[in-house]
């Protein structure tokens, strides 16, 4: 039971770790709708005037491209946005 329980935490890592890897890509229609999904998630009464606006940084990122607060944590960060809120 224990090395199931072992194989299946290093499976986990392995999956997180990929995902991490890939970094957000703004030409990439399924990124771009993770992206949208967060904003309504957020600021469902608000429209977003533009991807690359300021409105961004009402809901707390660096600057007027989202895509930027992502380099580090690529995909893994903006899942784990989308789906805590």
């Amino acid at each position: 039971m224990c090395l199931c329980q072992i194989c299946g935490y290093r499976q986990l890592i392995s999956e997180v770790e990929s995902m991490r890897r890939i970094p957000y890509n703004s030409e990439n229609a399924d990124h771009e709708a993770l992206l949208a999904q967060l904003w309504s998630k957020l600021k469902p009464n608000t429209k977003l005037t533009s991807r690359i606006s300021k409105q961004w940084t009402e809901i707390g990122f660096q600057g007027d491209d989202p895509m930027t607060d992502f380099r580090g944590m690529g995909l893994l960060g903006l899942h784990n946005l989308v789906s805590v809120y």
